[in-house]
């Protein structure tokens, strides 16, 4: 299979900066069935080497643009939460853990769907010689340009077939001024992609949406941990590696810069704190909600490891759901949400 598929319908959407227009791919089949659950695979990184840390970060960066502009329509899951043996295979109800927390959830298994984000990193090199004003070489640079390719796949698992891609390319000018983001980011023009594509994709999932009754939701803005990424844990000895091999001040900024990736956002008293807590979000934001305020720290959802989209899926939990919340001065206990 090339990096994109044959076109079914085509459609063309101008993005700004250095990226290429984005193409839209739709096969839609008669009297598709209402979708409730969109599952987030890790992102696919080709031409790179990821660990899988940066697979779920990148993954979560696409999760909050999910959340912001879709949590009222669909129900998300992220890759911490289920289990992928082969992301590339369009089976996923065989390939993944995810039908049972589908099913558990009082959907059908036709209605969910996986939401596939895959990039590859290009790489050219060219050299540049100079000339003194007689036409005399005076010697030559060799440089370096990358091409990050991006493709985001709304996958139906039951009929194994890709309802939706939306496709993109950003080139990284090597002479650009660097970005606030750069520091902490090391590909920021593919992340800022990976984001628009996921919004692309799921506008076009939205008129499959199952229509069904939801409560309100409060207006919370939450950061996630670093340890809460599987392969980057506190208590998973394997993922703790590239840390381990940091001395003290090293392992201090690189928990920090992922605490950054994680929420551009914070300041610097929430990175410091983020980047020393376990699994769990802090409450950067609140309204709507007389039980929490900014500096919170929820620890657990239902008794498992709190993550932004399993508090969104609350407005579909009949009773709701019981978080276990940490207040600044140390004191915890349990709220019922919403």
């Amino acid at each position: 299979m090339g990096f994109l598929r044959s076109a079914y319908v085509f459609a063309a959407l101008l993005v700004g900066g250095c990226s290429s227009g984005l193409s839209v791919v739709k096969k839609l089949p008669p009297g598709p069935p209402a979708i409730t659950t969109v599952f987030v695979y890790p992102v696919q990184l080709t031409g790179v080497d990821a660990p899988s840390w940066r697979q779920n970060e990148l993954a979560q960066r696409a999760l909050d643009v999910a959340l912001r502009h879709e949590s009222e329509r669909f129900a998300f899951y992220g890759p911490t939460e289920f289990q992928v043996s082969r992301p590339s295979d369009d089976g996923a109800w065989v390939t993944s853990s995810a039908l049972p927390l589908l099913v558990a959830s009082g959907s059908r298994p036709e209605q969910g769907v996986v939401l596939r984000l895959v990039v590859e990193r290009r790489r050219t090199h060219a050299t540049n010689e100079a000339a003194d004003a007689k036409g005399r070489r005076k010697g030559a640079a060799l440089e370096e340009e990358t091409t990050w390719l991006a493709r985001a796949e709304v996958l139906h698992p039951s009929t194994s077939q890709v309802l939706i891609e939306v496709s993109g390319q950003v080139h990284v000018d090597p002479f650009a001024d660097p970005e606030p983001d750069d520091d902490f980011d090391e590909a920021t023009p593919m992340t800022r992609l990976l984001e628009k594509l996921t919004r692309r994709a799921l506008k076009e999932l939205r008129p499959l949406a199952a229509d069904r009754a939801s409560v309100p939701m409060p207006d919370l803005r939450l950061a996630l941990t670093p340890a809460s990424l599987v392969g980057f844990r506190a208590d998973d000895p394997s993922g703790l590696i590239a840390v381990a091999r940091l001395d003290a001040a090293q392992a201090e900024l690189f928990l920090q810069n992922r605490a950054r990736m994680l929420t551009p956002s914070l300041s610097d008293a929430q990175v410091q704190k983020l980047a020393h807590e376990r699994t769990g979000m802090l409450v950067i934001g609140s309204a709507g909600t007389p039980f929490l305020s900014p500096g919170d720290f929820v620890e657990t959802i239902d008794g498992k490891p709190a993550q932004p989209q399993a508090l969104h899926r609350a407005r579909w939990t009949e009773g709701g759901v019981t978080i276990r919340v940490r207040r600044p001065d140390g004191q915890a206990f349990d709220l019922p949400f919403p």
